[in-house]
């Protein structure tokens, strides 16, 4: 695994960021092999409510992004109420962390080489992104600013405006998922109504930081 390479920790909240992005990718990579032994079609009601529920932001979504948010709510609608949510709730976080990559971190990178570190942790991403955003003067910070000052179609605005949230996601609920012997289903619940609901979610909002211009209905 990539994050088996990611440097050492330097602090406890560091290590804790580091243990959940190993979780997450744990976690995501058991339940993709579990949904490849499932019989043909199983997932396509749950493919199809969320592409319902989400509207015009499910096509915008890639490939592998939709993958992890249809396994990760197959196994999480399914789970027996006492069974550990951890990985359904991991899942989703990993599908945040992805848009997040693929439409900004990966870009980015790739226009300002050698900058950007791509083995950053969640919590290391939504922190740079914070400090592009106010200008402050670190050298992965101004590589992710002059990325964003070069995509016009790209709503900083509403970045900023999820930035709080989207910490006390990764604070709140992706990280202790990641240490908790047992995640319950309430939590679960609603830590995916934080990342998955189909107007305030902040996958949702994050989607329309990048097509602020395109129709970005989502279901009632």
């Amino acid at each position: 695994m990539t994050l088996l390479k990611s440097p050492k920790p330097e602090s406890a909240g560091d290590s804790g960021e580091l243990t959940a992005a190993i979780h997450q990718e744990v976690a995501v990579d058991a339940m993709q092999r579990e949904a490849d032994r499932l019989p043909a079609n199983t997932l396509t009601p749950t493919r199809k409510a969320i592409a319902t529920s989400l509207r015009a932001v499910w096509p915008q979504l890639d490939q592998q992004a939709q993958t992890m948010i249809v396994t990760a709510e197959y196994f999480g609608l399914n789970a027996p109420e006492n069974a550990d949510h951890s990985g359904p709730l991991l899942g989703l976080a990993a599908a945040f962390e992805r848009v997040l990559n693929e439409q900004i971190f990966h870009p980015a990178a790739a226009q300002q080489r050698g900058v950007i570190n791509l083995t950053q942790t969640l919590g290391g991403r939504l922190h740079t992104l914070d400090a592009a955003l106010r200008g402050r003067n670190e050298p992965e910070a101004r590589a992710i600013a002059a990325f964003l000052e070069s995509q016009p179609t790209i709503d900083t605005a509403n970045l900023q405006s999820i930035l709080r949230d989207a910490k006390n996601m990764n604070r709140l609920y992706r990280i202790p998922a990641a240490h908790s012997d047992i995640v319950t289903a309430g939590t679960w619940a609603d830590g995916r109504d934080i990342i998955l609901d189909a107007r305030r979610g902040l996958l949702v909002r994050l989607m329309k930081s990048f097509a602020w211009d395109a129709t970005t209905e989502t279901a009632d």
